[in-house]
C-alpha cells in the first residue's frame, strides 16, 4: 500500500506541473458545458442532465489518451519499487483523478446555476455521476493497457488508444451500418461502454453496468501487468493467472444473474408504481405478457433493455402475471401480422449500399379470453400507462367515450392542419374512444355510461345547443370545456374580436365561471422567432410574446404548458383554480371598438411596468365538482366541469408554432387528457400519464431581462470564469516552480563562491 501511495503521489505531482493537464481540463469543462447549454437554453430547454453526461464519453476519446500519454514514463519505469500490477494501478488511479477533477469542478459550478432556472433530479445527478466515474476508470485502465502493450512507440499508443476508445463507445451502432447476426449484435452491445452507461444517465443504478465497468478495469490492468512481465522478462505464476481468470469469469456470470436495479428518479419513471402493483393484486385470472422484440432492435437501442426490465418488474408483482420475451423470427412475424401488428423500419448502410430492415417491438397481453395489443413500444415513457389502462379496461369492462364538439368552426377530423387535427389520434392512442359530434347532435345525444364531453370553442353554438350542453352536464356527464369570449384570426393577422351572442358563456357564468373583459399577458411567455422582411437572406429575431403564456409547472400541469390569448377567470361558488399565471402577469382591457386589442409582438409591452399596470396572478383554468345552477333550465344539480380559458390550446396550427423542428410540444394535449381522466375518476391512471417525462422545464425565472441576465451569468461562470481559473492555476504553478528553480540556482552559485 505504501508503494501504491508513493507512485500515486509522484504521478499526481507530474500532472500538477504539466501544462498539458491544464489544457485538457479546459477542453473538458468547455466542451461539456457548451454541449449541455445548447440543449439547456434551446427551444425545449429542460434540466435533464443526459446531454451533459453523454458528452463526457465523447470528450474522453481525446482527453484520456492524452492524460495516459503524459504518464507513459511511469508505465515503463522499471526502477519503481512495486510490482507491475500495483504500479499500473497507481498510475491509472492518478490519471483517473485528474480526469475526474475538472468534471467535479464543472458540476460544482453547473448545479447551482441550473437550480436557479429549474429543478435537478438528485437521483439522476447521483446515478449519472456514478456512471461517469465508473466509465472514466475503465477507459483509463484500457489506455494504460494499450500504452503498456505498445510501449516502444508512444505516438502510436496515443493514436491507437483514441481509436479503441472511439470503437468501444460506438461499437453497438455497428449493426446499423453492417449486417450482423443476432449473436454478433448482442456481443457488440455487451462490450459497448456507451451502452452500459445509458441507464446511469437516465437515473438508474444497475449493478450489472457498475460490475461491467469494474470487471473491465480489473481485466485491462491485469493485461497491462502481463505486458509488463513480458517486457521485463519476469515470469508470473500460472496458478495466479488462472485463479484471476476464473474469478473474472465467475464475477461476470454472477453479476448478470444476480443483480439489483434501482430507479433513482423522483417519479420512479422506470419502476412499477403503486397503481401498477394494486392492479396486479386485483387480477383473478392469469395475465400472460409476451414481448416480441427483434434482435436488431435490441442491439441498436438501449431503450429496448428498459422495456424488458420494466415488464420483468411488472411480472414480479403477482403470481398471476407471467412474462415471455421472444425474439422475432419468420414464425413470429406471421403471428404478429395476423394480429394486425406491423413492424417499423430502420436503416443500415454498408459501403455505398443502404438497406432498410423491418423490426418489431410489440407487447401482447392475454387475460382470460381477451387478447390486448400494444403494437409499437419503443420506450418506457408511456409503457406503464398503456399497460395498466388496457388491463384495467378488461377488469372493469368500461370504455372511455369522449364526445367532442367544435363550437368555433375549426375542424376536428384527423389531419386537419388548421383545426384540431392532432386531437382525435392523440386521444385514441391514450385509450379514449373519441366521437365527433356534428351540427345539432347535442339535441338528440343520449350519452353512454362513463362518457364525457370535450367542448372546444363556443361562439357558433345555438341557444338550443348551449342548453343541451347544460342539460347533459346537469345529468352527470363530466365536461372539459376550452373557450373564451374572444375569437382570434389564427390563420391571418391574429386579430382578436369579441364573440357577441355567445350562448354558452352565460351558462358558464351561472355555474361559477365568469370571464373578465380582458386578455391576460405575462412575462412568463413563449419566445417567438420572427423572420424579418426584405433583404436577400432570411434573418430571424426572437421576441417574447406575452399573450402566449408559458404556464409554470404546477399541480395540474407538472411540466407546464402554453396557452394562447387567454382571458382571466373570476370564480365563485364551488369553482376552484386549476392553472394560474405567474405573479408578474397583467391584463389588457377590452376597448370600445371590436378589434381594440393590441396583438403585434413588437408593439406589446413586455412587462406590467411598461404597460402601466399592476402585476398580479390570474386564474386561467378552473374546475368545479359540486352543485350547478341552471341558466337555461331552472334548478340545481351536481356537475363536474373543467374550464380552460383557451379555445386554441390543442389547435394543430398553434401546436406547430410552439414545437421545434425535431420535437413536438404536446403538453397542452397532456393537460386535456389528464383532465378527462380525472373528471371520470381515474386519478391513478392520470398520475401514470404525467409520469412519462423527466425533464423539468426552466420555470423559476420568468422575466425576459432577468432570464437573459441569469443566462449570461451562467455562461460567464462556466465557459469563461472556470476555464480562466484553471489556466490561472496552471500559470501560478509554473511561476512558482520557476521562482523555486531560480532560488535554487542562486543558492548553488552562492555556495560555490
Amino acid at each position: 500500500m505504501k508503494a501504491f501511495r508513493s507512485i500515486y503521489k509522484q504521478v499526481l505531482f507530474s500532472y500538477r506541473i504539466d501544462p498539458l493537464w491544464y489544457v485538457t481540463a479546459v477542453v473538458t469543462v468547455s466542451a461539456c458545458a457548451l454541449r449541455f447549454f445548447m440543449q439547456f437554453f434551446g427551444v425545449s430547454g429542460s434540466c435533464d442532465l443526459r446531454s451533459f453526461f453523454s458528452t463526457v464519453p465523447l470528450i474522453s476519446i481525446l482527453v484520456i489518451p492524452l492524460l495516459v500519454f503524459r504518464a507513459r514514463a511511469f508505465i515503463s519505469d522499471d526502477s519503481l519499487p512495486a510490482k507491475p500490477f500495483v504500479k499500473l494501478s497507481a498510475v491509472a488511479t492518478a490519471a483517473f483523478t485528474v480526469f475526474a477533477l475538472p468534471l467535479c469542478l464543472l458540476l460544482a459550478f453547473l448545479v447551482p446555476c441550473i437550480q436557479s432556472f429549474g429543478d435537478i433530479e438528485p437521483g439522476q445527478l447521483a446515478a449519472g455521476f456514478t456512471g461517469i466515474l465508473c466509465y472514466g476508470f475503465s477507459a483509463v485502465s484500457l489506455c494504460v493497457f494499450l500504452f503498456s502493450a505498445v510501449s516502444a512507440a508512444p505516438a502510436v499508443s496515443l493514436l491507437v488508444s483514441s481509436i479503441v476508445l472511439l470503437s468501444v463507445n460506438t461499437v453497438h451502432l455497428l449493426s446499423l451500418y453492417v449486417q450482423a447476426g443476432g449473436a454478433a449484435s448482442i456481443l457488440l452491445q455487451k462490450i459497448s461502454f456507451a451502452w452500459h452507461f445509458d441507464a446511469a444517465g437516465k437515473g438508474i443504478f444497475d449493478t450489472r453496468d457498475i460490475s461491467f465497468f469494474a470487471i473491465c478495469a480489473l481485466f485491462f490492468l491485469l493485461l497491462a501487468a502481463g505486458c509488463e512481465y513480458l517486457r521485463t522478462g519476469r515470469k508470473a505464476r500460472k496458478s495466479t493467472l488462472w485463479l484471476l481468470g476464473i474469478i473474472l469469469v465467475s464475477c461476470t456470470i454472477t453479476t448478470n444473474r444476480l443483480y439489483a436495479r434501482l430507479d433513482a428518479t423522483v417519479s420512479r419513471r422506470f419502476s412499477v408504481s403503486e397503481t401498477g402493483r394494486a392492479l396486479c393484486a386485483k387480477l383473478e385470472e392469469p395475465l400472460r405478457i409476451t414481448y416480441y422484440r427483434s434482435k436488431e432492435l435490441q442491439a441498436l437501442y438501449p431503450q429496448a433493455k428498459d422495456i424488458a426490465e420494466y415488464l420483468a418488474a411488472f411480472a414480479e408483482q403477482s403470481r398471476n402475471v407471467t412474462l415471455e420475451t421472444q425474439s422475432v423470427d419468420e414464425k413470429n412475424i406471421s403471428r404478429l401480422r395476423s394480429l394486425g401488428i406491423s413492424g417499423t423500419q430502420i436503416r443500415s448502410t454498408s459501403g455505398s449500399k443502404t438497406e432498410y430492415t423491418t423490426v418489431y417491438s410489440a407487447v401482447v397481453l392475454h387475460y382470460g379470453n381477451t387478447e390486448l395489443l400494444m403494437p409499437l413500444v419503443l420506450s418506457t415513457q408511456t409503457l406503464e400507462y398503456d399497460l395498466t389502462r388496457r388491463v384495467q379496461d378488461v377488469l372493469t369492462e368500461r370504455s372511455r367515450i369522449v364526445y367532442i364538439a367544435s363550437g368555433n368552426g375549426l375542424a376536428l377530423q384527423a389531419g386537419s392542419e388548421n383545426g384540431y387535427g392532432y386531437l382525435v389520434p392523440y386521444l385514441e392512442r391514450l385509450g379514449f374512444t373519441p366521437y365527433i359530434l356534428q351540427k345539432d347532435e347535442f339535441l338528440l345525444l343520449k350519452p353512454q355510461p362513463g362518457s364525457e364531453l370535450l367542448i372546444l370553442g363556443s361562439a357558433d353554438f345555438t341557444e338550443d345547443e348551449a342548453a343541451a350542453i347544460e342539460r347533459l352536464v346537469k345529468q352527470g356527464i363530466p365536461a372539459c370545456i376550452a373557450t373564451t369570449p374572444y375569437s382570434v384570426a389564427i390563420e391571418n393577422d391574429w386579430t382578436v374580436s369579441k364573440n357577441t351572442g355567445d350562448k354558452l358563456i352565460p351558462a358558464l357564468r351561472s355555474w361559477g365561471f365568469a370571464f373578465e373583459p380582458a386578455l391576460v399577458q405575462d412575462i412568463s411567455c413563449f419566445p417567438l422567432s420572427l423572420q424579418s422582411s426584405g433583404g436577400t437572406t432570411a434573418e430571424y429575431q426572437t421576441i417574447n410574446y406575452p399573450q402566449w403564456i408559458s404556464v409554470l409547472p404546477q399541480a395540474a400541469s407538472p411540466r407546464g404548458m402554453t396557452v394562447f390569448w387567454t382571458s382571466p377567470l373570476s370564480l365563485y361558488g364551488d369553482a376552484v383554480p386549476l392553472l394560474k399565471t405567474s405573479f408578474q402577469a397583467w391584463t389588457q382591457e377590452e376597448g370600445e371598438s371590436d378589434n381594440s386589442f393590441v396583438v403585434n409582438p413588437f408593439l406589446l409591452p413586455k412587462t406590467a411596468g411598461e404597460a402601466g399596470a399592476e402585476p398580479g396572478t390570474y386564474t386561467i383554468a378552473a374546475c368545479i365538482d359540486g352543485p350547478l345552477q341552471g341558466y337555461y333550465e331552472a334548478g340545481e344539480a351536481h356537475g363536474v366541469v373543467t374550464l380552460i380559458a383557451d379555445q386554441y390550446t390543442v389547435s394543430s396550427l398553434m401546436t406547430a408554432y410552439i414545437s421545434s423542428s425535431s420535437l413536438g410540444d404536446f403538453r397542452n394535449f397532456d393537460f386535456i387528457a389528464d383532465q378527462l381522466l380525472r373528471l371520470r375518476g381515474d386519478e391513478a391512471l392520470a398520475n401514470l400519464l404525467l409520469k412519462k417525462d423527466g425533464g423539468q422545464p426552466l420555470y423559476k425565472i420568468t422575466g425576459e431581462e432577468a432570464f437573459t441576465r441569469e443566462k449570461m451569468r451562467t455562461l460567464s461562470l462556466t465557459l469563461l470564469l472556470l476555464p480562466l481559473g484553471i489556466i490561472t492555476a496552471g500559470l501560478i504553478v509554473r511561476l512558482h516552480r520557476r521562482q523555486g528553480k531560480n532560488q535554487k540556482q542562486s543558492s548553488t552559485k552562492a555556495k560555490k563562491r
